[in-house]
């Protein structure tokens, strides 16, 4: 290779890289939509999902005190499961940790902690195959 072909191709290779930390990083203070799914006090939450059909990379969601009240975490004696398996779309502010191995087993990949919840409306989806297991 020549010397201004070295250059350029450093160059890029440079970009690529800077390009990849900043994409790996954690991120402050973000507003983000997706479903959110309850499992036994344990939340997943998918980015981007619209409906009971998640499917993807999780992230492991940490929420915050005001939570519960938020996504209307109440419940009745005839919906006792309610308690331990929910889902809700959401939109919602926080942060969002590096790129890693999160939660159980290291299946999610990153963290996200709340801040607040923006918007919130309970989604009926049961238990079925689409939920991830605890397992």
């Amino acid at each position: 290779m020549k010397s201004p072909e070295i250059v350029v191709v450093s160059a890029i290779a440079a970009l690529l890289l800077a390009g990849g930390v900043n994409f790996a990083r954690g991120k402050q203070d973000v507003v983000v939509e997706g479903v959110a799914v309850q499992q036994n006090l344990v939340y997943d939450f998918y980015p981007n999902a619209k409906d009971c059909a998640t499917k993807g990379t999780s992230y492991l969601l940490f929420p915050n005190a005001g939570f519960s009240d938020a996504v209307g975490e109440t419940t009745d004696a005839d919906h006792l499961d309610r308690l331990f398996h929910s889902t809700w779309k959401l939109k919602i502010r926080g942060d969002l940790s590096r790129i890693g191995r999160f939660g159980v087993r290291g299946r999610d990949s990153r963290e996200f902690t709340v801040r607040s919840v923006i918007d919130a409306q309970r989604l009926e989806c049961g238990s079925g195959p689409h939920l991830k297991s605890s397992n």
